[in-house]
């Protein structure tokens, strides 16, 4: 399982026997998702049209059920008069998208929110102070991952994977499943730049730690081979018997 709540899923409607489940996070390469610094940060704004001043908060995924990414127009507006200079910038696409666009112009926001459409995500990390993820349901959320590596700190809904890369207040930080918890938590979490900041150091630390493709694999070549040593003893005891 790659994650706490996907091990409990097992255990719970699977009834998979504990001893019978390993738990080996998803991992990223974070060398093709380095910590960013100002340079990187500047360029990968003026790219995107983005201020030095702003304050941007980045959603990267299909726009699509259950991501629930109509919730960041919600942050949106909450956020106005709370966060200066807010930018949503949405990377992806799928079928919300185009009612997605029309919410946008309807409701005022196309000088506060901005979908990217389909794009390499790297730059929008390295555009972006925090990463927003509202998602009702997740296996694990690798975007998460690779923004933490680059240095952005993340808020995200406590769905599969939350676990394994939110340190509380730390790395970022997790609120329910729950659409006022989620806009109210965002603005909170959007509203403190130095913080957003240590945060992120914070977060690309915990990546290189704990969440890195080679640990994954390490991991995953540790269980075979505890699966070999087991099958072997197995078959020799089957032998003797």
């Amino acid at each position: 399982a790659p994650a706490a709540e996907g091990r409990q899923w097992l255990l719970d409607e699977r009834l998979v026997a504990a001893n019978r489940i390993t738990t080996i996070p998803h991992g990223i390469d974070p060398e093709k998702f380095p910590l960013a610094d100002d340079a990187a940060r500047g360029a990968a704004r003026a790219d995107l049209g983005l201020g030095a001043g702003d304050r941007v908060a980045a959603f990267v995924g299909r726009l699509d059920d259950p991501k629930n990414a109509d919730w960041l127009l919600d942050v949106a507006d909450a956020a106005r008069g709370r966060v200066a200079n807010l930018k949503l910038i949405l990377a992806g696409d799928g079928p919300d998208e185009t009612a997605l666009r029309a919410a946008v112009a309807a409701r005022g926001l196309g000088d506060r929110v901005i979908l990217l459409g389909q794009r390499e995500p790297l730059g929008v990390y390295q555009a972006a102070d925090a990463l927003l993820l509202p998602s009702g349901r997740e296996g694990f959320a690798l975007a998460c991952a690779e923004a933490m590596s680059v240095g952005v700190p993340v808020l995200r809904t406590r769905t599969s994977g939350t676990a394994e890369m939110i340190v509380e207040g730390v790395t970022g930080r997790s609120v329910p499943i729950d659409h006022e918890a989620f806009v109210r938590g965002a603005v909170e979490f959007l509203s403190n730049g130095d913080r957003l900041r240590e945060m992120g150091r914070a977060a690309a630390e915990h990546v290189r730690e704990h969440l890195s493709f080679a640990a994954q694999v390490e991991r995953t070549i540790e269980l075979y081979e505890r699966l070999r040593v087991g099958a072997a003893a197995a078959a020799g005891q089957a032998i003797r018997s």
